[in-house]
């Protein structure tokens, strides 16, 4: 036995040193590692997407922050100022229309 073990130690790696694989064995392999390899592409992508999407929703809603005590914008204040005047305009035709009425008893 020391013989054997003696010989098993001078059994070291070398130039002339070879390994027998069978070929199923590396098809599984090269598989393994290659669906390792996109899933792992996969998931960076994802995580990429998830972290650009944050981000993006964070400046809107910092945006959106400024924006909420900004004065309206000018078009939209006039929009208004002409609904108040329209609705006032057609209570006042309202009121003359009475008056007629009453005035000439019609």
């Amino acid at each position: 036995m020391g013989q054997e073990q003696n010989r098993q130690m001078n059994n070291r790696i070398s130039d002339k040193t070879s390994l027998n694989i069978s070929l199923p064995m590396i098809i599984q392999i090269v598989g393994f590692l290659s669906a390792m390899v996109w899933g792992y592409s996969q998931l960076t992508t994802r995580i990429a997407f998830v972290e650009n999407s944050s981000e993006r929703n964070g400046q809107y809603i910092d945006e959106m922050k400024s924006l909420q005590d900004a004065p309206i914008p000018s078009d939209v204040r006039q929009d208004e100022i002409l609904r108040t005047h329209d609705a006032r305009l057609n209570s006042l035709e309202a009121d003359i229309e009475y008056a007629k009425r009453i005035l000439y008893n019609k």
